[in-house]
């Protein structure tokens, strides 16, 4: 309080310092400056034999801080390195809480007498040296030995009868500080004496233990577990109605006997597990041998099916054909009837000339009648042939056709079948873009696209028995993408309900009531155009339209 109130005055400080000094807290004290606040003077109070100034000077270039408050400089005086601890504290008013300036208060570690003294009182210090890098920044003791750079590598030297221990500190800024402390000690020679003479007796002690203890615990616990090892590995059919001996400590016994019931046990479940994987390979070969007999009679029944399905495209052929070759039946008989009536003409003339006159009269017409019979049983005889192929089997070998040819025919038969007032009344739309004739199963791609343009035109009469201002429309397209023949068939009849959609292409699916379709004509129609290596996209939306797209690679194209 009284040096605050003096700077606060501005009067007095020397007389407050110099109080602080000569009464008991000074007594460790080596110099004591005081700075004040906007005044260069320093005052200084010091029982140093060195230079004041030079010290103040010092102080500003610290070498270290050990804490927050104390810190450590060094300076040069007459050769001789001079270490000084301080610590400098602020002068707050108490009145406005102003700094007014700062004390510094400091000891010079190499003449303090009091440092000194508490050192001598450490048993055994010999010494203790502060070196900064390689150079003896203090002395304590002043004694003879000299710390080299050579100790600085080792934690602990031993120096004839002294030990000397080295530490650095771990504070910021003492990286280059190392103290060393001196003992005197001449237990280590002793104990190295001591150990010279006894190492032959600790060998052999150690060895004899070590082999003692090997020999207990080779008979008391790597026997036994030993045998435990090989017990676990005897297979359970094997295993003796005796338990086996583990030997003498009782936890091994305990565990034999355990591992013995456990093993005991698992031979009864081993057998029963035998026995009951043994009946049930005698059940999976009878369930295997019935499934084997549903998988023929399910083959034959999906053949059946398949075949029926086949009757009823060969029923739509059938119709068409039965209307197509009408025609030109007629046209035969009815040139039949005419040829018929000229030569009862010729008959009836008596006089050979003149019957020669009406032969060479009706000439033109045989030939004409002639012609008409040729032409029209040429073309029934297409017709009858055309059915004859839908109806066998698969092809045997690709052929080349005329896909806008296949898809004529094949609609064409598709009119005769259906109701022909319905058929007049839906608008049919063709598009063809040219497409050489290449290679293609003939007869089972007619039937893929019966099988399409009978859906197609079943859709279209459900919706307009549902709607009666419907107006039915069929498109029929083809088009070259890269090396595809593309064929789209769209109508604007029912459409597909979206929750079967990606199903219609599996056996026995369909939309149709029972007893109108089996389920397989698209079924089938797949598998013929994955035959082909194609493939048929189906786009619907229920209400409103159907349209199937398929994807032909074209090969061997003229």
């Amino acid at each position: 309080p009284e040096v605050i109130q003096s700077f606060e005055s501005g009067s007095d400080i020397e007389e407050s310092l110099a109080a602080i000094y000569d009464s008991d807290r000074g007594v460790d004290m080596d110099f004591l400056f005081a700075k004040i606040n906007n005044n260069p003077k320093v005052i200084n109070i010091s029982s140093s034999i060195f230079n004041t100034d030079i010290i103040a000077k010092n102080l500003d270039k610290p070498l270290l801080k050990l804490n927050q408050n104390i810190e450590i400089a060094t300076s040069q005086e007459g050769g001789k390195t001079i270490v000084y601890a301080y610590s400098i504290r602020p002068i707050i008013s108490s009145q406005t809480g102003e700094v007014l300036g700062d004390i510094t208060v400091g000891i010079i570690i190499n003449n303090n007498l009091n440092m000194l003294e508490r050192l001598k009182e450490i048993e055994n210090l010999i010494d203790i040296d502060i070196y900064y890098n390689q150079d003896k920044i203090l002395d304590l003791t002043q004694t003879d030995y000299e710390h080299t750079e050579k100790y600085i590598e080792n934690d602990i030297t031993i120096k004839g009868d002294s030990v000397i221990a080295p530490f650095k500190l771990t504070l910021p800024g003492s990286e280059k500080l190392t103290i060393y402390s001196t003992y005197k000690s001449d237990s280590f020679s002793r104990l190295e004496e001591k150990y010279k003479k006894d190492r032959l007796i600790l060998f052999f002690l150690i060895f004899g233990l070590a082999a003692f203890f090997f020999i207990i615990f080779n008979s008391l616990i790597t026997t036994p577990l030993q045998k435990l090892v090989s017990y676990t590995r005897t297979p359970p059919e094997e295993l003796d109605l005796m338990t086996p001996e583990f030997g003498i400590i009782e936890e091994f016994q305990k565990l034999g006997t355990d591992f013995h019931k456990a093993f005991t046990r698992l031979a009864i479940l081993n057998q029963g597990l035998e026995n009951e994987v043994n009946e049930r390979t005698i059940e999976l070969e009878e369930k295997k041998d019935l499934l084997e007999k549903q998988l023929i009679e399910l083959k034959a029944l999906q053949e059946r099916m398949i075949a029926q399905e086949k009757l009823t495209s060969l029923g739509l052929l059938l119709a068409g054909v039965s209307h197509e070759i009408r025609n030109p039946l007629n046209l035969i008989q009815n040139s039949a009837f005419i040829l018929n009536e000229i030569v009862e003409e010729i008959d009836e003339e008596e006089n050979p000339t003149k019957r020669m006159e009406l032969f060479e009269e009706h000439k033109d017409v045989f030939k004409d009648v002639a012609n008409i019979v040729i032409q029209h049983s040429q073309r029934s005889t297409r017709i009858i042939k055309s059915m004859l192929d839908q109806s066998r089997g698969s092809s045997v070998d690709r052929t080349k056709a005329d896909i806008k040819e296949i898809i004529l025919t094949n609609l064409n038969y598709i009119n005769k079948a259906t109701d022909t007032s319905f058929y007049l009344k839906t608008e049919i739309v063709k598009s063809f873009d040219h497409i050489n004739p290449f290679e293609v199963y003939e007869r089972e791609l007619g039937q893929v696209f019966i099988n399409t343009l009978e859906n197609a035109f079943y859709a279209l009469q459900k919706k307009a028995n549902l709607e009666k201002n419907f107006s039915p429309r069929l498109e029929i397209s083809t088009k070259r993408e890269d090396n595809y023949a593309v064929i789209t068939i769209r109508d604007n009849g029912i459409g597909i309900p979206e929750d079967i959609k990606n199903d219609i292409f599996e056996a026995f699916k369909t939309t149709k009531p029972a007893g109108e379709g089996t389920g397989l004509g698209l079924s089938v129609s797949m598998d013929i155009i994955k035959k082909h290596d194609g493939e048929i996209i189906v786009n619907s939306l229920e209400n409103e339209f159907t349209e199937f797209i398929i994807k032909i690679p074209i090969i061997n194209e003229d």
